[in-house]
C-alpha cells in the first residue's frame, strides 16, 4: 500500500475509475469508510506518521479491508466478473498495462479469487537483476514470477490472504497487517560494496542479511574470502562451479569442497569460507543470514 501525495492520488484515482473496485472495498454499500479514507489520505502530505491523524485514517482504511475480506463469495465472483468486463472496456485509471496483464494471468490461475483485485492496492514492483527488497512483518506481499532469493526469519505465523486453497484466518489477517501506505521504491535495498567480489544489502533490520558473490577465471587474486559472520547462514551456489574451503578463525582447516550450481552449504557463525579454485565459467553465490 502507499504513502505520499502521489500514490494516495493513485488509490483515490483506482477507486473513481473502477466501479468493482468501490463496491468491493465498501463504496455505496459502506460509503463513509471507504470516502473518508481516500479524503484522509488527501490531507495527509504534512502529517507525521506517529500522528492520532494518521493512525485514524489507517484505522479507516483497515475496516476497508476487512469488508472486502469477509465480503459474501457470491459478490465477490460477481465483482471479478464486472472488473474484468471494465479493462476489457478499456477502464485504466491509474493501472499500468503491464499490471493489467498480471490481473487477468490471475483471474484465469485463480478463478473469482478475491485475490485478482490485490494489484489495484499493492506496489506492483518488477526487479532487475541484482536487486533486493524487504518487506516488514505485516506487509501484504506476492510473488509473481522470476527466481529469487528470499530470507524469512524462524517463524511459524504466515498468514495466508489469497490465491491458497488453505485456510485463510481472516479475522488474524487484518488485525495483523500493518496497513502501511508506502512507495515501492521505499522497499528497495541498496547494495553495499565490500569488495570486488562482494556486495551486501542490509535492510533496516538487524535480522537479515544479504551478501551476493561473483568469483570467476579473470580474478586478481588467487583466493578469495568471503564475510565471516558472527550468526548461521547459508551458501547458496547459483550458477558456475569451484572450490572452497572452510576454516575456524583461527585458521584451522576443516574441509574443502568442489562446488556447483545448486549446491548448498551451512555455516557455522564465525567460520571463515574462502574460494580458492575458480571454474571456467563466473561463480555467482548468496550467503543468506537470519540473525
Amino acid at each position: 500500500m502507499w504513502s505520499s501525495d502521489r500514490a494516495r492520488e493513485r488509490f483515490s484515482k483506482i477507486c473513481r475509475t473502477f466501479p468493482s473496485f468501490r463496491l468491493l472495498f465498501g463504496g455505496d454499500t459502506y460509503t463513509k469508510p471507504l470516502e473518508y479514507c481516500i479524503m484522509q489520505m488527501k490531507n495527509l502530505d504534512s502529517v507525521n506518521q506517529d500522528s492520532p491523524e494518521y493512525n485514524y485514517s489507517r484505522e479507516y482504511l483497515e475496516k476497508c479491508f476487512r469488508f472486502m475480506m469477509t465480503i459474501d463469495t457470491t459478490i465477490v465472483h460477481e465483482l471479478v466478473s464486472q472488473l474484468l468486463k471494465e479493462l476489457d472496456n478499456g477502464l485504466r485509471g491509474a493501472v499500468e498495462e503491464v499490471t493489467v496483464g498480471v490481473i487477468r494471468k490471475m483471474s484465469i490461475d485463480f478463478p473469482n479469487d478475491i485475490g485478482i483485485f490485490s494489484p489495484l492496492f499493492l506496489n506492483h514492483m518488477i526487479l532487475e537483476p541484482g536487486q533486493c527488497c524487504y518487506y516488514a512483518a505485516g506487509e501484504l506481499h506476492a510473488y509473481l514470477s522470476g527466481e529469487c532469493v528470499e530470507c524469512v526469519g524462524c517463524s511459524n505465523n504466515t498468514i495466508r490472504a489469497a490465491m491458497t486453497p488453505k485456510y485463510i484466518d481472516r479475522d488474524a489477517l487484518c488485525k495483523t497487517l500493518n496497513y502501511k501506505m508506502t512507495e515501492q521504491n521505499d522497499y528497495l535495498v541498496p547494495e553495499m560494496k565490500l569488495t570486488e567480489c562482494v556486495d551486501m544489502y542490509a535492510p533496516d533490520c538487524k535480522d537479515f542479511q544479504l551478501h551476493r558473490i561473483r568469483v570467476g577465471v579473470d580474478q586478481s587474486e588467487e583466493e578469495m574470502m568471503m564475510p565471516t559472520l558472527d550468526c548461521a547462514s547459508i551458501l547458496v551456489v547459483t550458477s558456475g562451479k569451484g572450490t572452497i574451503e572452510e576454516a575456524t578463525t583461527k585458521n584451522q582447516l576443516i574441509g574443502q569442497y568442489e562446488v556447483k550450481r545448486g549446491d548448498i552449504f551451512y555455516i557455522p557463525p564465525n567460520h571463515n569460507i574462502r574460494y580458492v579454485g575458480f571454474g571456467e565459467l563466473q561463480t555467482k553465490a548468496i550467503i543468506a543470514t537470519t540473525c
